[in-house]
């Protein structure tokens, strides 16, 4: 149990763009909050998406200014000073130890990442694994 916790998922606004396509996508936009952000290069548009009105009104807009109130049912359309990269390529890049990590996260993050191993062997990579004999 949460107690008295709300939490928002995140997730990049392609993930808004096809969610119709989601199994139980009406019970997840009416009983959990969760926050799109609007990808570099990438704009969706909530009029546009393929969802009934009544789920379009449960997601409104918001920016890095603003505070939005986090509670199920209400979810969230933000544009963000964000990175240009998916959070699938950013941890491939942690996977494979590649330089230039830092200028997408902040140093106590990555040092943690990498010192615990979180992404090593993460979609069956065996590439470390391999070279490590």
């Amino acid at each position: 149990e949460l107690g008295h916790d709300n939490i928002c998922f995140i997730a990049g606004s392609d993930v808004l763009r096809d969610i119709h396509s989601w199994k139980s996508s009406d019970r997840l936009l009416e009983e959990f909050c969760i926050f799109f952000v609007q990808r570099p290069g990438e704009r969706v548009d909530i009029k546009n998406i393929s969802l009934s009105p009544g789920l379009r009104k449960r997601i409104k807009k918001t920016g890095s200014k603003s505070k939005p109130e986090i509670i199920p049912g209400q979810s969230w359309l933000a544009t963000l000073d964000s990175p240009g990269i998916s959070s699938s390529a950013l941890r491939d890049k942690i996977m494979d130890h590649e330089p230039g990590l830092a200028q997408f996260l902040p140093d106590n993050v990555l040092e943690y990442a990498l010192e615990h191993g979180l992404y090593e062997n993460r979609y069956g990579n065996t590439k470390k694994s391999q070279t490590d004999h």
